[in-house]
């Protein structure tokens, strides 16, 4: 329309991948010093936490820490000590120890731009972005031991499954205005991403 003031008008949409968590990575080999059972004995000593609570509580009742005191007690790697706190239930020497991790997912955003020009001298924008995040991490952990073939555990799995899903929304508006032949003024606003 030539009377109108409003001389153009442009809209986009727009896909952006911003991380790719395709990984994974394999390690292995004979620790001279560390069974993974220390793991679960230090997490249960850090917090303190009592066999009773590991021997009545159900597995969703507890925090994190408890819960991996729960799998090391329930599974028979650590021992509660007579003088209180927790021992690893395997004899010191050579361990031998595989750890495979495998991560997938993706992070981006879906973008809505429109752009307008008013009478040749001003000019508007605005994106509204759709964020999301889908991020899964499996972690297989493998350890056994020919230290002492009476006593305690010979070898064990254990294996972690992570994931972390979520939406967001964030904006940017901005603005320019021609002065005069050399001069342009802008002006945006860029807000922060709010995730669920």
């Amino acid at each position: 329309n030539p009377k109108s003031n409003w001389k153009k008008f442009s809209i986009a949409v727009d896909y952006e991948n911003t991380k790719d968590f395709d990984n994974a990575q394999f390690s292995f080999g004979t620790n001279p010093n560390n069974s993974a059972t220390n793991y679960f004995a230090s997490v249960a000593n850090s917090i303190n936490v009592p066999s009773n609570v590991l021997e009545s509580y159900y597995y969703d009742e507890l925090t994190l820490r408890e819960q991996t005191s729960f799998l090391g007690y329930q599974g028979y790697l650590i021992n509660p000590n007579l003088l209180g706190g927790y021992t690893t239930n395997v004899s010191p020497g050579d361990f031998y120890q595989e750890n495979y991790i495998e991560s997938a997912g993706n992070n981006g955003k879906v973008a809505f731009n429109a752009a307008a020009e008013y009478k040749e001298r001003f000019y508007f924008g605005l994106n509204l972005n759709s964020h999301f995040t889908d991020y899964r991490r499996i972690t297989y952990f493998y350890e056994e031991n020919d230290n002492n073939s009476t006593d305690g555990v010979k070898e064990f799995y254990f294996d972690r499954d992570l994931h972390t899903y979520g939406n967001g929304f964030s904006f940017q508006v901005g603005t320019i205005a021609k002065i005069n032949k050399s001069l342009r003024v802008g002006l945006t606003y860029d807000s922060p991403t709010w995730y669920t």
